[in-house]
């Protein structure tokens, strides 16, 4: 018990240390060769601290009742959850900051910039730890709003503006919504506890339903699903470093949230319902704007909106060990990708010098048609094997048509149907099941629950999976066909959503030009077709 006791003293010094250091950038007389000094002394002690705290709370918890029983405190529920997300962020936040270091040389700002930084880290530290529906609305906000400082680190470009603007009234709608759900379950339940809601009967009255819905559509707005999307696709106006913090770090905070509050969601299924409708459909969507761009930051924008629209798709159909193990996947491969954005153009470049590299056809048409058989005969063998050596299902069948169909496409390696070429395509397919499975394995001591939905939901889920199978055919498979042709500019506009969306938001909240041309008080509006077509 002295140990469980050590869990919420040692979270609190590493919130306050992220805290302190981010204040002492901001003081008169600090050089900024002192400010980072100071603030990566502080990321590398939060990374050690948090490491200590990961080894604490493992020891302490790992296989045991000792989880179920912990009492928050604080409003904070210092876990085996919590602490392997404090882990997660504290590393990246190490890794990022340390790159800015170099990145952000010459500019100007630089101590608001690392304050900033660091207070981000602090605030999505207590959203992790967070067991009250209040601390994690506060924390989330607060996170927001250093953000959005962070976002405006060039103030003076209409397009960093934009996407701040667009992004801090989507931010302030959600968590009006998430406080309005809050205090709707409070009247129902008596209480702001997750925990303590989670083992309520009082979620099945009508108000708490209500609630959970208002927090549903508040984590949907704060993830970026459509069409709120747009503010994530323009933040590349934003330092490379701001990029990969937001997205393999704080846009991932719906994804938790929901994880964080299972035990609610579990009795919501109109909430639950909206999570798999709204996700799937996001998913869909912008993994077919993804296809159709080139620059590479904004692929990489589009792919975390497809991912956070999967992320929260799996919440939905309550799979919450297996969107933990995506967020985490997720996460750390895109702060690699973010970072090294630009050895990527690089490589593009070389690539393009080599006239003797010829590019590759499209696949072979019985290649897209077999690629998902082939994919969901290897699956289902690999995965059958497992839940028989195990004892116990591991993934649920629905679960296996959808990676089955998301991960057809590796078979496309070859661009005829040689056995060669499909022994590699297959042998990659059960590779990933393998590693899926180990990843599974290891996060399934985290005692997250995997209890899936009504099975409608989960095959709306396979269907937007194979729709999404089929478009891929179509743009890649046959792209000089007239459906290809009439697609693919609705698929690269983004279906026009965004624009809709944007023209909304600026009716009910203009925002001023950084420096208006020749002093007169243009707005931003004038300026959204071409800002807008630039993304």
């Amino acid at each position: 018990m002295a140990q469980l006791a050590l869990l919420p003293q040692v979270f609190l010094i590493l919130v306050l240390l992220t805290i302190g250091a981010a204040l002492m950038a901001r003081l008169p007389g600090v050089s900024l060769k002192r400010a980072w000094q100071v603030a990566m002394a502080n990321a590398s002690a939060g990374f050690v601290i948090a490491l200590a705290l990961f080894g604490l709370a493992v020891s302490t918890l790992w296989g045991s009742a000792e989880t179920l029983a912990l009492t928050p405190m604080w409003g904070l529920k210092v876990d085996l959850l919590a602490t392997s997300m404090v882990l997660l962020v504290a590393f990246l936040g190490l890794v990022i900051l340390n790159y800015s270091r170099t990145y952000l040389q010459g500019e100007a700002n630089q101590p608001a910039y690392i304050s900033a930084f660091l207070f981000t880290l602090a605030a999505v530290f207590v959203v992790a730890a967070a067991d009250n529906m209040l601390v994690l609305i506060a924390a989330w906000s607060v996170t927001s709003f250093s953000l959005h400082r962070l976002l405006m680190f060039y103030s003076k470009r209409p397009g960093a503006v934009l996407a701040a603007h667009k992004k801090f009234l989507a931010s302030r709608l959600a968590e009006i919504m998430m406080l309005g759900g809050a205090l709707l379950v409070y009247s129902a339940a008596g209480s702001f506890s997750i925990s303590a809601l989670a083992q309520s009967d009082a979620l099945a009255q009508a108000s708490a339903q209500w609630g959970l819905a208002l927090m549903a559509i508040g984590v949907i707005l704060k993830s970026a699903l459509l069409p709120a999307h747009g503010w994530l696709i323009q933040v590349m106006e934003a330092p490379t470093p701001v990029s990969a913090l937001l997205h393999a770090g704080v846009v991932n905070l719906g994804g938790f949230a929901l994880i964080r509050m299972a035990g609610l969601f579990e009795q919501a299924g109109v909430a639950q319902g909206m999570l798999v409708v709204m996700g799937s459909l996001t998913a869909l969507a912008a993994a077919l704007v993804m296809m159709t761009r080139i620059s590479i930051k904004v692929r990489l924008a589009w792919s975390t909106c497809a991912q956070m629209g999967f992320m929260i798709m799996t919440c939905g159909l309550g799979l919450y060990d297996l969107a933990f193990l995506h967020l985490l996947g997720h996460s750390l491969y895109k702060a690699h990708a973010f970072l090294s954005a630009g050895s990527r153009v690089h490589e593009a470049r070389l690539t393009a010098l080599q006239p003797t590299v010829l590019a590759q056809g499209a696949p072979h048409w019985l290649m897209l048609v077999c690629a998902p058989v082939l994919s969901l005969v290897g699956l289902t063998a690999l995965f059958t094997w497992a839940n028989t050596a195990l004892g116990a299902s591991v993934i649920a069948p629905g679960w296996i048509l959808i990676l089955s169909l998301a991960w057809a496409p590796l078979l496309w390696l070859v661009s005829s149907p040689r056995i060669g070429g499909l022994a590699k395509g297959l042998a990659l397919v059960i590779g990933l099941g393998l590693v899926y499975l180990l990843m599974h394995w290891i996060v399934a001591p985290l005692g997250l629950s995997s209890q899936s939905l009504h099975s409608g939901w989960m095959v709306w889920a396979v269907v937007c999976s194979a729709l999404l199978y089929v478009a891929q055919v179509i743009l890649h498979g046959f792209r000089q066909s007239p459906l290809a042709e009439q697609a693919y500019p609705w698929v690269y506009g983004g279906f026009y959503l965004d624009e809709v969306f944007t023209r909304w938001t600026f009716r009910l909240w203009p925002v001023q030009m950084p420096r208006p041309p020749a002093g007169s008080s243009q707005k931003i509006a004038p300026a959204l077709p071409s800002l807008m077509r630039s993304v």
